[in-house]
């Protein structure tokens, strides 16, 4: 018997023709496609909290498709021809992205990006250096962009200790909460119906059936599954593992000035300036393993960590407080493309983003709803 009345069976529940889980990026663009290609389907998107609670809103806002450093080490692990389609597939999201919002809506500015290189990081520079016209070529393969990345010296303003930096032209940064609400708004005004604080306890393959906490099964044409880093808690994927990140923002730091994005040591460093204040995040190649997890815990090792950032590198005058101190759950693996995939008949997943989700969420989601049509979108 139902836990759940009459009245919010028929009117929330009921048997959507499609249930997503997860009301990330990558599960509101999957919905958003779908009801736009099919506006008389009901589509029912559910999460466990008020909104998604993974990397979708704790992500620091980089519209980028990856350093020079970071590409090489991703072209010497998984070869060139991965590197080439993971870029564009990340240069071609951004663009989708701001087909649907203007560059308003979604706070966008191409502001370009910054990967800054320290006196120890000598020996990375020098390879990036030594490859940067290999990048350029790839790049300008995977989107078209002539000689994207050039090689400056010294400290970028703002910043201390830096011995050089090389700038991407087309980088950029984006609001988090502003791209959230407007994609959101957009899902409303499709009609696609969203329920929060929806737990989902388990998923029934042969049936099409989820079982919530509190309100029991619901069942549906197809489901769909996005939780990315989650998602091993519904489903077995070895090839998916959760990783942490953590995020610091400080207090408003009168008369400073940071200009771009910045990058530091292949990516897994990361700080811009958001409102007045230092946004500042990563570290999790050296914090190492208690980051291989999904709870969204802070940690006193990281925070040492990026302060020391802020200390040694950040031409503050003076250190700023910390108001906010964050984690993210990204889901990574052996490959750097995202796993769309239906894997029982009518269940569909949309997982391992590879802290890419704000660049690639878009043409995921595009590309999971044509899987789920059979049509192209």
């Amino acid at each position: 018997m139902l836990n759940r009345s009459y009245w919010e069976d028929k009117a929330f529940f009921g048997q959507p023709d499609y249930l997503v889980i997860g009301a990330g990026l990558v599960g509101m663009y999957t919905a958003y496609f779908i009801k736009s290609s099919q506006p008389e389907s009901d589509v029912l998107v559910v999460d466990r909290g008020p909104f998604s609670n993974g990397a979708s809103t704790k992500n620091a806002g980089f519209a980028c498709f990856g350093s020079v450093s970071e590409l090489i080490e991703d072209i010497d692990h998984f070869g060139r021809e991965k590197v080439l389609k993971t870029v564009r597939m990340r240069y071609n999201g951004l663009r989708l992205t701001r087909n649907i919002f203007s560059d308003a809506a979604i706070g966008y500015n191409e502001c370009g990006g910054i990967e800054v290189f320290r006196k120890e990081d000598a020996g990375l520079f020098g390879s990036c250096h030594d490859r940067l016209s290999e990048i350029n070529d790839l790049v300008y393969e995977a989107t078209g962009e002539k000689d994207v990345f050039s090689v400056r010296q010294g400290n970028p303003e703002g910043c201390k200790n830096i011995s050089h930096h090389i700038f991407n032209r087309k980088e950029g940064s984006l609001d988090t909460g502003n791209f959230n609400l407007q994609l959101r708004r957009h899902c409303d005004r499709l009609g696609i119906r969203f329920l929060s604080g929806l737990q989902v306890t388990d998923l029934d393959l042969v049936n099409k059936t989820v079982n919530t906490q509190h309100f029991g099964p619901v069942t549906a044409g197809n489901i769909i599954v996005t939780i990315n880093g989650f998602i091993n808690q519904l489903i077995n994927m070895p090839d998916v593992r959760p990783v942490r990140n953590q995020v610091m923002v400080t207090e408003v730091i009168p008369g400073w000035k940071l200009n771009g994005c910045f990058h530091l040591d292949r990516g897994y460093f990361y700080f811009r300036e958001i409102d007045g204040r230092l946004l500042i995040g990563g570290g999790r190649n050296v914090l190492g393993h208690p980051e291989e997890t999904d709870q969204l815990d802070t940690t006193e090792a990281a925070y040492q960590l990026l302060n020391d950032i802020i200390t040694n590198h950040l031409d503050l005058g003076s250190i700023p407080r910390i108001e906010y101190h964050w984690s993210g759950i990204l889901g990574v693996g052996s490959d750097k493309k995202p796993i769309i995939r239906e894997i029982a008949s009518g269940i569909y997943i949309g997982v391992r983003m590879g802290g890419m989700g704000v660049a690639i969420s878009s043409l995921v989601g595009k590309e999971l709803a044509a899987l789920i049509l059979d049509e192209a979108i």
